[in-house]
């Protein structure tokens, strides 16, 4: 019986990492279309909002791929010290 903090296995730290890079993805492509919705706010607010969530979705990217990375590499054990 394996304890609560143990080391997942291999392929959930990749399955995590990929879920976390798709999610970022969605951030990216779906950022225009969220931004249109509001539309009260001014057009540079608009920008801002697109831009942070632009930023977002690349920090989940960044996030997901340092993950996969440090799985594929055999470092596991320091994953959640990590990120």
């Amino acid at each position: 019986m394996s304890s609560l903090f143990s080391i997942p296995p291999f392929g959930l730290n990749i399955a995590a990492g990929m879920i976390a890079m798709i999610l970022g993805l969605i951030y990216i492509a779906k950022s225009g279309a969220i931004a249109k919705d509001f539309k009260i706010i001014l057009k540079g607010l608009k920008k801002v909002l697109t831009m942070a969530l632009v930023w977002q979705g690349l920090f989940l990217i960044f996030l997901g791929l340092l993950v996969v990375v440090l799985a594929l590499s055999g470092h596991r054990e320091h994953i959640a010290k990590t990120i």
